[in-house]
């Protein structure tokens, strides 16, 4: 499709653990990466209760200088 970018990865609805002792049940995780864009989302949300815990919407290329 044109317009649409180069998708590089997805990772969508992820499960993962989290070190925070608050969210026991874990965490589901939401990323994009496109680079074409340069666009960076990441949602994180509580795998049980589904609240959003973090989230970021930025220029890849910002993203990348911190590191992440």
């Amino acid at each position: 499709m044109k317009g649409m970018g180069t998708l590089m990865e997805v990772i969508t609805n992820r499960w993962k653990p989290s070190g925070d002792p608050k969210l026991r049940n874990g965490v589901r995780e939401d990323m994009v990466i496109d680079e074409e864009r340069d666009e960076y989302h990441h949602i994180t949300r509580d795998a049980r209760a589904g609240e959003t815990t973090h989230e970021e919407h930025e220029k890849l290329t910002e993203h990348n200088k911190k590191g992440g």
